[in-house]
């Protein structure tokens, strides 16, 4: 199961928490400069997320900038 990593989300991709209307997109863990972004850019502290963890999109009800998952 595909779960959520945004803060305060319970969205996953199944179980009690699916929701069909958001897509998941894995972090980009081969790319260490790309990821320390998405995880600051998240506003969380945390360490090397899993294969499971994602984070949906739309993230936000602002426009989104793909790259960065960063509501501006």
């Amino acid at each position: 199961m595909v779960y959520c990593s945004a803060l305060n989300c319970q969205n996953a991709t199944s179980g009690v928490y699916k929701n069909s209307t958001v897509t998941f997109y894995g972090f980009p863990l081969q790319n260490k400069p790309l990821l320390k972004q998405w995880i600051h850019n998240m506003g969380r502290d945390m360490g090397t997320p899993s294969k499971h963890q994602r984070l949906p999109f739309p993230p936000c009800t602002r426009p989104v900038k793909m790259e960065t998952f960063r509501c501006f």
